[in-house]
């Protein structure tokens, strides 16, 4: 299992007040109306370049988080878009892999699914990290 604190990039947490991120990001770069794995009323925004937060209209928390770009967005431990699949697997252990992604379940149930692909060098590296609580 990974620590429940993990649950969390750029220093947003799932579950945190969407107020509360907007006192850290400020102003968002686009907005759309979205849904949640639940089916529920969401808006998907963008902060920047490929940094995604998912906002539950019924509470305003955060629902997802998600980053697609080497923006420096990145876990608790450090895991963000660039870094190599070793040095993900000597932080995060207990994972279930798929095809090109490997997902982690938090001790409080969050799950976190990071996406691979190779670098110009032909490394293995995160191409994405994507956490929610699952359906």
């Amino acid at each position: 299992n990974v620590p429940d604190s993990e649950a969390s990039l750029g220093g947003i947490t799932l579950g945190n007040k969407m107020t509360y991120v907007r006192s850290i990001y400020g102003e968002l770069t686009e907005q759309r109306r979205a849904k949640t794995v639940l089916n529920e009323n969401a808006i998907l925004y963008r902060y920047g370049k490929g940094f995604f937060i998912l906002e539950r209209l019924y509470d305003n928390t955060v629902a997802e988080l998600m980053t697609s770009a080497n923006n420096g967005i990145a876990t608790p431990m450090g895991i963000t878009v660039g870094v190599p699949k070793s040095t993900v697997d000597a932080l995060y252990s207990g994972g279930r892999s798929g095809n090109g992604y490997t997902s982690y379940m938090t001790q409080n149930g969050a799950l976190i699914k990071i996406t691979y692909g190779r670098d110009a060098n032909g490394v293995l590296v995160v191409t994405s990290i994507t956490m929610r609580f699952p359906e």
